[in-house]
């Protein structure tokens, strides 16, 4: 645990960064969005973890859950998305006949390599996401959180 000492010497060096606006003969903090003055109304989900401080604004109540599941979540989600929305080539078994036909038809239409790239159709897309979600969410199940 930090004495007194040290944890007035940090709160100190924050202070220290904020920068302030003048606002009807008053200054208010500009820079500080955890100032209260500096917060809109409304709802706010704040996940706080070590270095880093999330603040997700609009949260309706009745969502809190959902969304504290998701912003756990994202980073992984959009990792899965990305990876399961990019291209890939189309590798098909092909005879002798074929890859010479195939070979001829590329330098007629003078297409370079002439690979036709594939990608996961919408639903596998959205397959896999709701599979990482439900992976995510029974790893907390089983840790208790």
């Amino acid at each position: 645990m930090k004495s007194t000492k040290e944890l007035e010497q940090l709160a100190y060096d924050q202070e220290k960064r904020i920068l302030f606006t003048k606002k009807n003969g008053r200054f208010v903090p500009a820079s500080d969005p955890w100032a209260y003055n500096g917060l809109t109304p409304g709802f706010w989900l704040i996940w706080v973890r070590p270095g880093q401080t999330t603040i997700r604004h609009t949260v309706w109540p009745d969502c809190i859950a959902t969304e504290a599941a998701l912003m756990a979540v994202r980073e992984e989600l959009e990792k899965g998305l990305l990876k399961d929305s990019q291209l890939t080539p189309v590798v098909q078994k092909m005879s002798v006949k074929h890859m010479k036909a195939w070979t001829r038809y590329c330098k007629v239409a003078a297409l370079e390599g002439c690979t036709t790239l594939n990608r996961k159709s919408i639903h596998d897309i959205v397959d896999s996401a709701i599979h990482l979600l439900r992976k995510r969410l029974e790893n907390n199940f089983k840790e208790g959180t």
